[in-house]
């Protein structure tokens, strides 16, 4: 599958994609999943693409040269899936991450925006998912901890 029309189905969900939560339910693969079916060039041209798509959408005409964008893509491909801090992010994580960047929740994008911004702001993206389910996880163990079934009484025969 060429790297357009993945950046293509990606661009889909744009619109169904505005919350970590959404991210969930999403049937959106993981990159890692995906850098099993096709090559690491491929991934890397479609965040590429995003790269671009959030270029255009800001009206900044090429801030970076296309090896910036590329060696950004490939930053970007290689912060997605982490064992150690258990990331695993989908397609649709950076979409919701480029249209987060796209409405300023990571700041005023100027021209002179570079692949580091783009970078730690992936990090803060990171950091925000992470603390999403940490505090779902510790919600639903509230839940569960507060949940306690009634005793049934037990009736006991005495057989003869």
């Amino acid at each position: 599958m060429p790297a357009l029309e993945i950046f293509s189905k990606a661009k889909e969900l744009y619109m169904e994609v505005a919350t970590v939560d959404d991210v969930a339910k999403s049937q959106s693969k993981s990159i890692k999943l995906l850098s099993n079916q096709m090559e690491k060039e491929k991934i890397v041209a479609v965040i590429a693409e995003m790269i671009h798509d959030l270029f255009n959408y800001l009206q900044l005409h090429s801030p970076m040269s296309n090896q910036a964008i590329i060696d950004t893509a490939k930053f970007i491909y290689i912060k997605c899936y982490d064992k150690a801090r258990c990331i695993d992010l989908k397609m649709a994580d950076l979409i919701l991450f480029f249209n987060k960047i796209k409405m300023g929740e990571y700041g005023t994008i100027n021209y002179s925006t570079n692949g580091s911004y783009i970078i730690s702001s992936l990090g803060r993206y990171i950091a925000e998912k992470l603390d999403y389910y940490e505090n779902k996880m510790e919600l639903e163990s509230q839940i569960n901890k507060s949940y306690r079934p009634a005793k049934l009484p037990v009736k006991t025969t005495l057989y003869k």
